[in-house]
C-alpha cells in the first residue's frame, strides 16, 4: 500500500506543474523580429544628366533590392535596364523606378526582406558610355539603413549609414 504522504506530495507536484504550464501558455507571444528598413534620399543636382553646353535633363533612376551583388556589378547597362529579372535571377528581390527632374529630391522609406543584402541603383544617363551609371550600398539586416543617392551630371554617388 502506497504511503499517503508520498501520494499527496505527488499530486501537489502534478498540480503545480500543470499550473506552471498554463501560466506559461497564457503569456504574451514573443515580439516579432526587428524589421529591415531602408530610408532612401535621392537628390538630382541641377546639372544631372547634362551634356556639354546643355542644361540638366530628367533622369530615370531604378532601385534594386538584391541578395548578392555579383550579377548586378557585372551586367551591362542595357541588359540590366531592359531584362533585370533575367540578368539578376534569384538575386533580385524587388525593384522600383523613379523619374527625377534636375534639382528635384525624393524620399522613400521601405521595409525589405531579411534576405536583402544590397541596394543597387541605376541611373539612365543619356551618355551611358561616359558616366558612372551604377552603384551599390550594403544593407544591414534587422535595422534602419539610411542611403543617400546623389545624381550628378555624369555619375551617381551613394553613401550608406
Amino acid at each position: 500500500m502506497p504511503n499517503p504522504q508520498l501520494r499527496r506530495s505527488s499530486n501537489v507536484l502534478l498540480i503545480l506543474a500543470i499550473a506552471l504550464l498554463l501560466l506559461q501558455a497564457c503569456g504574451s507571444p514573443p515580439p516579432p523580429p526587428p524589421e529591415t528598413t531602408v530610408e532612401i534620399s535621392l537628390a538630382a543636382r541641377k546639372d544631372a544628366n547634362a551634356s556639354p553646353g546643355q542644361p540638366g535633363r530628367p533622369i530615370v533612376v531604378r532601385l534594386y533590392e538584391l541578395k548578392a551583388s555579383g550579377s548586378f556589378s557585372t551586367a551591362d547597362f542595357f541588359s540590366l535596364y531592359e531584362h533585370a529579372g533575367t540578368v539578376l535571377g534569384a538575386d533580385l528581390l524587388g525593384s522600383e523606378e523613379i523619374n527625377l527632374l534636375p534639382g528635384q529630391g525624393y524620399r522613400i522609406e521601405k521595409t525589405v526582406t531579411q534576405e536583402t543584402a544590397y541596394l543597387g541603383v541605376v541611373a539612365a544617363y543619356r551618355d551611358i558610355d561616359r558616366t558612372q551609371w551604377r552603384d551599390l550600398a550594403p544593407i544591414k539586416a534587422k535595422q534602419v539603413n539610411r542611403v543617400s543617392v546623389i545624381i550628378e551630371a555624369d555619375a551617381i554617388r551613394l553613401s550608406a549609414q
